[in-house]
């Protein structure tokens, strides 16, 4: 992992390197979607790492340090996002396993009772649920 600051078209940006084998794209996705409300955020590929630039969305002009900063939180979420796939890839099958059960459980208190379903001949004056009765 790396992290410069940068000068471009955007104003000061900042350049993240990050280790393809280390980072899942899809954590990257993830973090970048969730960045896209204050930054800029450009995915790009070189050799064996992902670059990230990511610069500022509103029209002020950040410091370095300002730059630097928002590129370390872009790469603590991606750690979170790393982190979070790896411990759903472990958990997953008893997640799935907790849920079914939960599910299976919740369903023993539904009774398919027969609906009333009024037939050719009902009429509705006929109110067989008592749906026209004032109540109260």
């Amino acid at each position: 992992m790396n992290i410069e600051t940068l000068h471009n078209e955007l104003g000061e940006a900042g350049k993240v390197t990050l280790s393809k084998t280390a980072y899942p794209i899809e954590a990257l996705l993830k973090v970048a979607y969730d960045f896209t409300g204050e930054f800029y955020v450009y995915i790009g590929e070189s050799g064996e790492n992902y670059e990230v630039n990511i610069a500022f969305a509103d029209n002020r002009n950040p410091s370095a340090d300002d730059v630097v900063s928002a590129c370390g939180r872009f790469m603590n979420e991606v750690c979170d996002q790393a982190v979070r796939q790896i411990v759903l890839k472990e958990t997953g099958a008893i997640r799935e396993a907790i849920v079914s059960a939960a599910f299976a459980e919740a369903s023993k208190g539904i009774y398919n009772k027969p609906t009333q379903v009024p037939g050719v001949n009902d009429k509705y004056k006929d109110d067989p649920l008592n749906i026209l009765v004032q109540k109260g």
